[in-house]
Formats: structure tokens, C-alpha cells, sequence
């Protein structure tokens, strides 16, 4: 059967214009997948690559000791490494104190709270200089950063005379007794966050500050509780500052 001229006409388009599709299908150097681009880097290099001069903050602390503050201040000598200087706060103790109250005496109504058998009330003040170095700083998220530090120098000690000052925490250092002893850390931690101006990490270390063979009481040792010959221990801090 012959077919109308003009669906001959029809059929002969419809070929040529698969065709040439089929060719240009072939010569286009793209699939059909549908790639997805973030609208910004997932890393952002420029960032990464800023190199700040200076660092500083506070920390608070928490050991076997209690809870206390501190301060800081870094130097960077390059993107990973900076010199610091630390200056941590904290009361020392070896063993629970808990205060119970007692009238002051047998013709009075005062009461007064004291630990018994307590006999210094003691602060620590370790003063570092240290480094900070991060470590695998390429292959991890730019909003965490581990390093790991290490530090050096004096640490001053404060007796306080309890008996006599049980109410009174200021007039028991005032009068207190002074020792300085050498002492150091080794620690790690890590940035979280921004890593921009702003600063936020935790950080443990563990300080070693020998005082000596003597120790240092806080509880009578007529107790059975031994003077402190360790001013050290573990330390756990919480930093929040500030990059310029």
C-alpha cells in the first residue's frame, strides 16, 4: 500500500531529527546526573590560611581540688604553634573538709562555722610559660581543632592560719605564710567553634608541683591525714576569649 505523499514527508523529518539528536547526544561532553554545588566551601580556606598574632582569655577550672579561675595570654609564632602564658587560681586541699557549726564559747550565743582539726587554709597560684600545638590541623573539621601543650614555671602557695580566722577567709591569707615551688604540666585539648576572633576549648592537664619531702598540712596531721607533698594534679578547664 503506498503511503500519502504527505506522511511520507512526516516520516522522513521525524528521522532526521532523531538523527541529529542522536549525534549531538553523542558529541555533548556532559551526562544528564545533576551535580549539586554548596554555595560556599565546605572548608573555608581563607580562614583556615588567617594567621593571628595574639590570644588571650579566661578559663575556668575544675580539679581534686575544687573549682577555680584563670587567665591566659598567647603568642603565635606561626598558624599552629604559639608560646603562652597561664595563671590558674585554686584552693588546695588532700582529703573533704566539711564545715559544722559551734557556739564560740560556753557564756555565749555566737555560733561560728569551722572543719575541725583543719589547720591551713591554702591557695595555689602556678604561673606557665608554655607551647600549643596543633596537631592533624588539615585533616579535621576547621571548627575543631586538638593540640597538645606543655609548660613551665613558679607556683606560688598561700597559708592561711585557720584557727583564729574560721569566719574570716581574707584575714587568714592576709596573714598568711608564702612558698614558691617549681612545677610544670603537659595537657591536651581542643578548639570548638568559630575559628575566627572569637575562642572557646577544653582543655586537661596534669600539673606536677612538688613541695617537698615536708609537705604542706591542710588538715592537722595528727588526724592521719598526710600533708600535701603535690600541689599537682589533674586540671580540666573551660576557655572563652579572643584572636587578634
Amino acid at each position: 500500500m503506498k503511503l500519502n505523499r504527505f506522511y511520507q514527508v512526516i516520516i522522513l523529518i521525524i528521522i532526521f531529527l532523531s538523527f541529529s539528536n542522536n549525534k549531538a547526544i553523542s558529541s555533548n561532553k556532559f551526562d544528564s546526573i545533576f551535580t549539586f554545588v554548596s554555595p560556599r566551601p565546605l572548608i573555608n580556606q581563607a580562614r583556615l590560611n588567617n594567621i593571628f598574632s595574639y590570644s588571650y582569655g579566661v578559663d575556668i577550672i575544675f580539679s581534686n581540688f575544687g573549682f577555680g579561675g584563670g587567665a591566659f595570654f598567647q603568642k603565635f609564632l606561626s598558624k599552629n604553634l604559639a608560646l603562652s602564658l597561664d595563671l590558674y587560681i585554686s584552693g588546695a586541699r588532700n582529703s573533704d573538709e566539711f564545715e559544722q557549726w559551734y557556739y564560740l564559747n560556753d557564756t555565749s550565743n555566737t555560733i561560728i562555722y569551722k572543719v575541725q582539726y583543719k589547720k591551713n587554709r591554702l591557695l595555689i597560684f602556678p604561673f606557665m610559660l608554655g607551647a600549643q600545638q596543633n596537631i592533624f590541623s588539615e585533616d579535621i573539621f576547621e571548627t575543631f581543632k586538638p593540640y597538645i601543650n606543655f609548660g613551665i614555671g613558679p607556683t606560688l602557695i598561700l597559708a592561711g592560719p585557720y584557727e583564729g580566722y574560721e569566719n574570716s577567709f581574707f584575714s587568714s591569707i592576709w596573714n598568711s605564710t608564702s612558698y614558691v615551688r617549681l612545677g610544670g604540666y603537659v595537657g591536651f585539648g581542643a578548639s570548638i567553634g568559630s575559628v575566627g576572633t572569637t575562642v572557646t576549648s577544653l582543655n586537661l592537664r596534669y600539673y606536677y608541683i612538688p613541695f617537698g619531702d615536708e609537705g604542706l598540712e591542710s588538715m592537722d596531721k595528727r588526724t592521719g591525714i598526710e600533708p600535701i607533698k603535690n600541689f599537682g594534679g589533674v586540671f580540666i578547664s573551660l576557655t572563652i576569649g579572643g584572636r587578634y
